[in-house]
């Protein structure tokens, strides 16, 4: 599988292959993208582990950012889950 991103109707400002890593290790790692981006982008994010998921869920509703979308692409429970940038984002 290539590093490349699936880009969800090209709307990913964003790209971070977060497969083959396990949570938390993922969601502390977007965080870091998060903070560097603009109210607006999207950050598209791709992950292995199972519980990833559900991590970025809990993660958007403690610090305001949006889950656009989250989707399967194979067996392997490769996820992309596109986050968004909002006013209610915690930046610090």
């Amino acid at each position: 599988m290539s590093n490349d991103s699936l880009n969800l109707e090209n709307k990913a400002d964003h790209f971070f292959d977060a497969r083959d890593l396990i949570c938390p290790i993922p969601v502390l790692r977007a965080r870091k993208i998060l903070l560097s981006m603009k109210m607006g982008e999207h950050l598209e994010i791709h992950v292995t582990d199972k519980s990833a998921p559900n991590d970025f869920k809990e993660f958007c509703l403690d610090m305001g950012y949006e889950m656009v979308s989250e989707r399967k692409i194979s067996e392997t429970v490769t996820s992309i889950i596109v986050l968004v940038v909002t006013s209610k984002s915690d930046r610090s």
